[in-house]
């Protein structure tokens, strides 16, 4: 829709000039030509369209094109072109201004594998800020990354982080997202024939498990707050103090491991919007402050939701799960 507006806006441009200078009356091409030089809107169409192609055909990152955009309004005013014109690239300016909002700083394609390149930037924007959020069904490869990091980085110290995960004990969370539930599986194994109760034990089971996890990180952080909630997200959110990540994981045939990922800076709607959207959900969630995430609490949930575990079981859960494929981190 951005295109068609800024192709329109061009369009008007020239006509305007065509208009204002009575070519029309006499027909030429050679005089409207002429008339557009002497005027200085070929400056502005040219820059327009140059805009318009780079955009098309590569999907300049946002600041580059706000960059260009201001350019635009700087060049219009020293060529001293009229009113009109001044007013039409300030409109086009603010549309695109906010039409960046919208664009990625980065994005990375689902793939079966890791992408260095995503992990290097998302631990970069951890380890330099003082939070870190997360939001999604069992956390599972948050808590590898976090392990990982845990000796890399003095200021893990000054680290506050929020886990939203899944509760356990809500029966119906899982009852009510059955379909969504058994696609992923289907889709992580083909032909998979897994009856939907033994799906729900390995999701409740990543859920203990991750919270033992957690309960070890415990002991590098300054602060963790975990917030158990009653829905299964179908994406996955990972916010710093300087961007968000959101990931979606693909429910058809061509399932990947690793979710398509966008990340946006904290200044685009979506960090703020994500952000309210998760005061809102801690609100309903429940609560665990970081001394209240202990074995004893772990086991007394799993045996609210229906398993039986061990403290032994889930550090072995943890060993092989996490702990040591701790490098196959997301």
């Amino acid at each position: 829709m951005g295109y068609v507006t800024l192709i329109a806006l061009i369009l008007t441009v020239f006509l305007f000039v065509l208009y204002r200078v009575d070519a029309y009356k006499d027909g030429t091409a050679a005089k409207a030509f002429n008339e557009l030089v002497e005027n200085g809107v070929t400056v502005l169409v040219s820059i327009f369209c140059s805009i318009l192609a780079s955009i098309i055909t590569g999907l300049k990152e946002k600041n580059d094109l706000r960059d260009n955009l201001e350019k635009i309004s700087g060049k219009i005013y020293e060529e001293k072109i009229e009113d009109s014109v001044r007013r039409i690239s300030k409109e086009v300016t603010e549309i695109y201004q906010n039409a960046v909002d919208m664009m990625p700083l980065r994005y990375y394609r689902s793939a079966d594998s890791p992408n260095k390149e995503f992990n290097t930037f998302l631990e970069s924007s951890i380890t330099a800020g003082r939070k870190f959020v997360y939001y999604g069904v069992s956390a599972r490869f948050t808590c590898k990354r976090l392990y990982r990091l845990k000796d890399e980085m003095h200021a893990f110290r000054n680290l506050s982080i929020e886990i939203y995960i899944v509760d356990p004990v809500c029966e119906a969370t899982y009852e009510n997202n059955k379909d969504f539930l058994i696609t992923k599986e289907m889709n992580k194994n083909p032909g998979s024939q897994v009856e939907f109760q033994k799906i729900i034990k390995q999701e409740k089971m990543k859920s203990l498990y991750c919270l033992y996890a957690l309960m070890e990180i415990n002991n590098f952080c300054y602060q963790t707050d975990i917030y158990l909630i009653r829905d299964v997200p179908f994406i996955d959110i990972e916010m710093t103090d300087n961007m968000i990540v959101l990931e979606f994981f693909r429910t058809s045939n061509d399932y990947k491991r690793y979710p398509f990922t966008l990340i946006y800076d904290d200044k685009s709607v979506y960090y703020e919007s994500y952000k309210s959207y998760l005061d809102w959900e801690k609100g309903k969630a429940q609560h665990i402050k970081r001394d209240d995430l202990t074995v004893d609490f772990i086991l007394e949930l799993g045996k609210k939701a229906g398993i039986e575990v061990t403290e032994e079981i889930l550090r072995d859960c943890c060993n092989q799960e996490i702990f040591k494929e701790a490098e196959n981190y997301i």
